[in-house]
């Protein structure tokens, strides 16, 4: 899924299911802010706490070797060259595959199917269990802190939740499964088949990373048919490969698929305010509108900053009269309320170390420690303590395969993440 749904739509189930605003906003923002924290070289700060440094976590540096103390937890990747460093296993291991595509249960991961399929509130799925743990870290928080952390958690969590529905089918490693074939679209707004243009689209998407990758082409989650699972006002059909070698026909509509999802978050946000599900009648007069929110063509907007602008007057002219309010700026959240910045707007680290002490070693947030924590978590849960520490100890995969998944017992995710953590 993309900004439409992570934030639009997840602040306007939030607000709709009895969340205030601030809550809501909080939930919405680090829904989406999970695509867009692509923080990932190393950097030295000057308050690192302490119960960051200790294991399961792997954020910690300690080592004579480097300069730098801290390893960010990288959830996101939002442009051309976030998405060229997806070839690299590493990559797909810790970023792309638990965040975006995360497989359904550690047995499924045994048996190498790292494909994604749709969760559901207390299934079993370890998406499903951390979305619990998140709902009982919000329902048992002693301070406003304590609160607005687990709110944090829940959004972050409801990122990885939402995108089982969008991403069904695909796996986050660079595998077989994700060689698909686009078939056709259909317009949901209009009812016109839009095949062309997609295709276009997708071949200029493919052509472009074969610049950046020079000529390679890698089947990373949704890459061969571009962000078209992601879309919430079409329907398509694609062809994927089978297990047995055989071709499997996919056909979806994503409007009805993302409803489908967005009930599932309704009842799971009414039930972290100790409300019952929200009744039929009351969904079905609701979904009439949500519907029209996720009509709108995002692909005639080629400027992040536009589009944003016009999905907040698009949203606003739905759901303003109902005092829903929308402003998302991932720049204020690197700034302000993370209190990061991306790698590659930070100063070059060399000119760093020639200035004053407290301006090569910033001090950060709460909130950046705790939302790297929270991502590390998930990983922990994955693969085990210390997981991207771990990664250095194997022998490094050719970069056309993944590393397999490594089980580990499912008690993790009941492990308090408060204060401090684990």
């Amino acid at each position: 899924m993309n900004i439409s749904f992570h934030y639009f739509a997840v602040k306007t189930l939030a607000r709709k299911a009895g969340f205030d605003e601030d809550s809501a906003q909080q939930i919405a923002v680090f829904s989406q802010f999970i695509d867009d924290y692509n923080a990932y070289l190393y950097r030295r700060y000057s308050n690192v706490p302490d119960w960051a440094k200790q294991a399961p976590y792997d954020m910690y540096i300690s080592s004579w070797t480097t300069p730098f103390n801290f390893n960010p937890v990288t959830t996101g990747f939002w442009d051309w060259m976030d998405l060229a460093t997806l070839v690299i296993p590493r990559s797909q291991k810790f970023t792309v595959s638990p965040f975006h595509f995360i497989p359904s249960t550690h047995q499924s991961m045994t048996e190498n199917d790292n494909r994604t399929f749709p969760a559901t509130l207390n299934d079993g799925t370890i998406i499903s269990d951390h979305l619990n743990f998140a709902k009982s870290e919000f329902m048992n928080a002693a301070t406003e802190t304590d609160r607005m952390n687990a709110l944090m958690l829940i959004g972050s969590r409801l990122h990885t939740f939402a995108d089982t529905y969008a991403h069904q089918l695909f796996s986050g490693y660079n595998e077989k499964c994700n060689n698909v074939t686009l078939v056709q679209v259909i317009n949901n707004m209009t009812g016109e088949d839009e095949t062309n243009k997609y295709n276009t689209l997708v071949y200029g998407f493919l052509q472009k990373m074969q610049d950046i990758l020079k000529g390679h082409q890698p089947a990373i989650g949704h890459m061969m048919i571009e962000h078209i699972p992601d879309y919430p006002w079409i329907s398509f059909t694609m062809n994927y490969p089978l297990p047995d070698g055989g071709t499997g026909t996919h056909t979806r509509s994503n409007t009805s698929e993302f409803v489908r999802a967005s009930k599932e978050i309704m009842d799971y946000f009414r039930s972290c305010l100790n409300q019952p599900p929200i009744s039929g009648n009351d969904w079905e007069q609701f979904i009439d509108k949500l519907v029209l929110g996720f009509f709108f063509d995002e692909t005639l907007y080629s400027d992040e900053g536009v589009l944003i602008c016009e999905l907040i007057k698009h949203w606003s002219s739905i759901f303003g009269q109902d005092g829903y309010l929308y402003s998302y700026d991932r720049h204020a959240l690197f700034d302000g309320i993370i209190g990061g910045y991306s790698s590659r707007s930070s100063s070059n680290a060399s000119l760093e170390m020639n200035k004053s002490i407290n301006s090569i070693f910033p001090a950060m947030s709460d909130a950046f420690y705790f939302y790297n924590a929270y991502a590390d978590h998930l990983l922990i849960e994955l693969y085990g303590s210390q997981p991207r520490s771990a990664w250095f100890n194997v022998v490094e995969e050719d970069s056309a395969a993944h590393m397999s998944p490594i089980e580990v017992p499912d008690d993790t995710v009941g492990v308090s993440m408060g204060k401090p953590l684990l």
